[in-house]
């Protein structure tokens, strides 16, 4: 995680630094670890890099934690990552309308 914080801080992301994210967000699913994929979304966001995919991998890691999200779809929304009928699935998961 330290290499991909100094990337995100650094602002450099080339595509093999994506599919480390992809891994690290993996890794934080499989872990059940919400509070890591937060902050890795968090950084992400803050260099423009935040998308579905990572959505995607938040989501089911609220869900494989059996949490709920409260405020993600307010949160997708803003961000403006559409939302098609399986993204809508794993919402109803964690934030029913």
């Amino acid at each position: 995680m330290s290499e991909i914080c100094f990337e995100v801080h650094g602002g450099s992301f080339g595509a093999s630094k994506f599919e480390s994210v992809d891994k690290v967000l993996k890794y934080f699913e499989e872990e059940k670890n919400v509070d890591g994929a937060e902050e890795l979304c968090k950084m992400l966001k803050k260099v423009n890099r935040l998308d579905s995919k990572a959505y995607d991998s938040l989501l089911r890691t609220y869900i494989a934690v059996g949490k709920p999200a409260h405020d993600i779809r307010m949160r997708i929304e803003a961000d403006g990552i559409e939302v098609n009928s399986e993204f809508e699935n794993l919402l109803e998961m964690v934030c029913p309308k």
